[in-house]
């Protein structure tokens, strides 16, 4: 399918270097899920008004969990920061859980204090091995990962939209191309309330090739 005024040389290549994208990702294990671009809907119907002329659109999926285990978080500061608090927040939440499910089997090792405040300081998975209790260890382990698995998804996100000359949000007064990349942290939907934008650049159509296609989706990638 032809998009905008796009030359179908260009469409393509943005295509293929975000299948390239993904595979990327993939086997970096950033991702959870095999992912294919999705073409963005420039075609009117009732109860939807198009604001673009076409382009794709990239999500990759990953977890909390994925983060917290392979300690390969995004570059970009305040996605950083952000997705930090949120871990932090959630072994905790975790752990207090698991205090109140396990609170018997802990009181085998803790003071009622201990079990009540639920601190990592005093109960995490290297304590309770160091006290011989590996099963309660393990279910410590596997509780905190069920916990950053559920309701912890959010997505990588790479998107190209077109914007003919004439599009109200066209910003050239010529046929162009805007990129965006980011980590969109509206979890468990992925609406694009929660994008943290880390890259974007506009470029005229008449200005775009093969090679600044790759160059640019590249950036793209570091910018995340």
């Amino acid at each position: 399918m032809d998009f905008s005024n796009i030359p179908k040389a260009l469409n393509l290549a943005i295509f293929e270097q975000f299948e390239n994208v993904a595979e990327e990702f993939e086997s970096n294990e950033m991702t959870y899920a095999e992912q294919e671009p999705e073409k963005v809907n420039h075609i009117g119907y009732d109860g939807f008004m198009p604001f673009t002329n076409g382009g794709w659109d990239l999500m990759m999926p990953s977890t909390l969990f994925e983060l917290w285990s392979s300690g390969t978080f995004p570059e970009h500061i305040p996605t950083r920061q952000y997705l930090d608090k949120v871990i932090e927040d959630s072994l905790s939440d975790s752990l207090k859980d698991f205090c109140k499910v396990e609170k018997e089997n802990l009181a085998k090792h803790y003071t009622p204090e201990q079990i009540e405040k639920a601190s990592s300081d005093d109960i995490n998975y290297h304590d309770l091995y160091d006290k011989c209790d590996g099963d309660l260890a393990e279910r410590l382990s596997l509780h905190e990962t069920e916990w950053l698995i559920s309701g912890g998804t959010f997505w990588y996100q790479f998107r190209v939209l077109y914007f003919n000359s004439d599009n109200h949000r066209n910003e050239s007064g010529e046929d162009e191309v805007y990129f965006l990349a980011g980590v969109n942290t509206d979890f468990e939907y992925g609406r694009d309330k929660g994008l943290d934008t880390s890259f974007q650049e506009t470029v005229k159509i008449k200005d775009l090739t093969v090679e600044k296609i790759e160059k640019i989706i590249k950036q793209m990638v570091n910018s995340i």
